[in-house]
């Protein structure tokens, strides 16, 4: 059985406006006790990544394999966003736990190419291929 999550209800359908920005919200699932998966909506950038981070830092110290965070509805990605992942993933991977990332959108997944996060971390077209494993992408 997985440790309970002590933020998990507080972040779980958490939504923030953001001034001056769209509507940025953060839902958080464990689909089984050794993954969680961050879905992060919006735009991720100067002002909506410390919310992101609130989110995701306290997640890669849980007692979990593999943390997927689902950028599918993520329409835009800033360096400051770019930044914030390669940090988790570089935090995660000294713990032994696996940072996965889901992009669908060109924009999204484009960043991450010129960011040189897609060859650093694993990604995923789905939630599903990012669980399922290494050779699922």
């Amino acid at each position: 059985m997985s440790t309970p999550d002590p933020t998990e209800n507080a972040t779980e359908a958490d939504q923030r406006p953001e001034s001056g920005s769209p509507r940025f919200r953060v839902r958080v699932s464990h689909p089984d006790d050794e993954s969680i998966v961050v879905e992060p909506a919006g735009e991720i950038d100067d002002e909506t990544v410390e919310h992101l981070g609130e989110v995701l830092w306290p997640r890669l110290s849980a007692q979990v394999r593999i943390i997927v965070a689902n950028l599918g509805d993520v329409g835009f990605l800033s360096v400051a966003g770019l930044d914030l992942l390669r940090r988790a993933h570089l935090h995660a991977r000294a713990r032994g736990v696996e940072l996965r990332l889901v992009s669908t959108r060109r924009e999204v997944t484009h960043a991450l190419e010129v960011a040189g996060l897609d060859t650093a971390m694993r990604c995923y077209p789905t939630v599903a291929q990012a669980l399922a494993g290494p050779d699922a992408g």
